[in-house]
């Protein structure tokens, strides 16, 4: 059963590790600028919020959520 659970263990993190490549070799089909939103909010050791990302941007958080989400559909949409 242990030798099992490991087996488990190493497939799903080969299985992580192959979406994270797929994600990153995704990534670099998006404008310098779409990447720096997505690396400020999810990839970056300290990640940002929405919010404080608008404010560095001089936009409404609003606004940044409708780039972040058109970013997002684009991002998908290379995933496939």
């Amino acid at each position: 059963e242990l030798l099992e659970d490991r087996t488990v263990s190493i497939e799903n993190f080969i299985l992580e590790q192959e979406q994270k490549e797929r994600l990153y070799r995704a990534v670099v089909f998006l404008l310098p600028k779409e990447q720096e939103i997505l690396w400020a909010l999810y990839f970056s050791e300290k990640p940002m919020t929405q919010q404080a990302l608008a404010e560095r941007y001089g936009i409404s958080g609003a606004a940044m959520n409708k780039r972040l989400k058109k970013i997002l559909e684009k991002l998908f949409k290379f995933l496939g």
